[in-house]
């Protein structure tokens, strides 16, 4: 009987668990109505055999000010999702890590989001435009980025990346 009880048990706590999934739902369903949404691909992820991330950071060119950024190690398919609380000056990147380091080095193939005219740009977020999907591919060719590398380094001066990104893609 005491088996019977103490099955019963477990499979309950079993059953609980699982629900505590739907706990924060009503908030993580806020979350994503109100914030920006950015999704993408980097087509050739797949032929690399070194970790590639995908980035997001918030920053202002003019004053060189990164207010916020997230990235993660893509999975096969090279496909993210960024989710951003600011429209305004969203920038995009991927890089393939190959020294595995976990940052991107200048040699290492980098995408970044491009404009029409061929410049990185922010990726275009407005009242009107709340999802925006991006693509590219990396290659080792592409642009260096210098002055967003320097602000970033600037910005996350003393801590680690993990503890600077919000990851909330």
């Amino acid at each position: 009987m005491k088996i019977l009880s103490r099955l019963a048990l477990v499979s309950g706590l079993a059953v609980l668990g699982g629900c505590a999934n739907f706990r924060h739902l009503s908030s993580d369903l806020k979350m994503i109505e109100d914030d920006y949404q950015i999704r993408g691909r980097v087509e050739n992820a797949d032929s690399y055999k070194v970790p590639v991330y995908a980035a997001v950071v918030e920053w202002d060119q003019a004053s060189g000010e990164v207010f916020s950024g997230d990235r993660l190690q893509l999975e096969a398919g090279g496909r993210f999702v960024f989710l951003v609380k600011s429209p305004v000056n969203q920038h995009v990147m991927a890089f393939a890590d190959t020294n595995r380091n976990g940052r991107h080095e200048p040699k290492e193939p980098l995408w970044v989001y491009s404009g029409k005219d061929g410049q990185a740009s922010p990726v275009p977020l407005d009242g009107e435009h709340r999802i925006a999907n991006v693509s590219g591919r990396l290659s080792a060719n592409g642009p260096a980025m210098t002055e967003l590398r320097e602000s970033v380094d600037k910005a996350v001066a003393g801590k680690t990346a993990d503890e600077f990104v919000s990851h909330r893609g």
